[in-house]
């Protein structure tokens, strides 16, 4: 194996000092275009590779924020995604995507090594269970929490989230004045922020048309630990087989949605005929389904967006030098042919 080039070679082969090539390579102002070029060349000629790792050791940065997601292939994360690149690439920076896998203890191994790593800043959708590990490691490293809350007061960075409790609100208003009263709720595990919330707006949206819902509510399902389309399927599968199933279906998210949905095609229940559907947040493709879903809009780039700028700013000002924030986005409601008045 060829022996790899080092900052020496360059120096060498440029016939300019290690500091030149250092200045050049870090792209300092003060170095004259010819000596650049000659640098440059010499750079291109060894086939010199910068030890990134010790380079950022060396100017206390790394221009990496890593943004940690408990799915990647979820289009909801990818889209957010998206929005924070948006900013982050404009100003120097470029974007790690980590998936959790569902695994809190998979979430907290990664925020040890990004943290060993030294990432200039984490955005993290946490599993949950994490709180103390991210409270940690955000008096820091810059962090913002992407759509669920860290229930920590030791916690240092931001929070941006749709409204939930709105948005879930508008939902059930729109099935109640359709005339339905056996509503089912198809929810994630109660313990994530977003999914508290989410059945919070639900019970509340009940609570005003005079309908109060019993702990032991049979529409009402928690899942253990995801939101997936898997998810959707067994809910859909559980209520519809009742002696008496649900007129309507509220899915807390797309993916789940999404599962209801495949459930339905699968044992011929037709959406709206035989039971409404309808989702928290717009589900990607959606042109392409045969049935279009009432939902709330999420616009995820927006949201990506306003993520990147809050981290940012944190980057800029000493993170934990600011007070905590929180974002919340509006989620107006968006109707299909999903459901219908009974």
């Amino acid at each position: 194996m060829a022996k790899k080039a080092t900052i020496k070679d360059v120096a060498r082969v440029a016939g300019v000092s290690i500091s030149t090539v250092s200045r050049v390579l870090n792209n300092s102002a003060n170095v004259e275009s010819a000596l650049k070029k000659r640098v440059q060349e010499a750079v291109k000629e060894t086939k010199y590779t910068p030890n990134e790792i010790a380079r950022s050791l060396k100017r206390k940065n790394s221009a990496m924020i890593a943004y940690v997601v408990s799915n990647t292939a979820d289009p909801f994360f990818t889209f957010i995604s998206r929005g924070i690149e948006e900013v982050m690439y404009r100003n120097g920076y470029n974007i790690i995507n980590c998936s959790t896998n569902f695994s809190v203890e998979r979430e907290c191994s990664l925020l040890n090594t990004l943290y060993e790593r030294r990432v200039d800043g984490i955005i993290i959708n946490t599993v949950g269970n994490n709180d103390a590990e991210i409270s940690k490691i955000s008096q820091n490293i810059p962090t913002v929490l992407s759509n669920r809350m860290v229930s920590s007061s030791d916690f240092v960075g931001d929070f941006v989230d749709f409204d939930n409790v709105g948005g879930v609100i508008k939902l059930t208003n729109h099935l109640l004045e359709l005339g339905h009263r056996r509503i089912a709720f198809l929810n994630g595990p109660i313990r994530l922020s977003t999914a508290k919330e989410r059945q919070d707006g639900f019970l509340e949206g009940m609570r005003n048309a005079g309908l109060e819902i019993p702990k032991d509510y049979k529409y009402l399902i928690n899942t253990e630990d995801t939101f997936s389309m898997q998810d959707g399927y067994d809910a859909a599968r559980k209520i519809m087989t009742m002696d008496q199933p649900p007129t309507a279906i509220i899915a807390s998210n797309t993916e789940m949605a999404l599962g209801a949905m495949k459930y339905c095609r699968k044992h011929n229940i037709s959406i709206p005929g035989e039971v409404s559907l309808c989702s928290f947040g717009n589900i990607a493709h959606q042109e392409l389904m045969y049935v279009d879903i009432t939902h709330t809009y999420t616009d995820l780039l927006v949201l990506g967006n306003r993520i990147g700028e809050m981290m940012l700013q944190r980057i800029a000002k000493d993170g934990a030098s600011q007070p905590n924030r929180e974002v919340r986005f509006d989620t107006p409601l968006v109707l299909g042919d999903s459901t219908k008045a009974i």
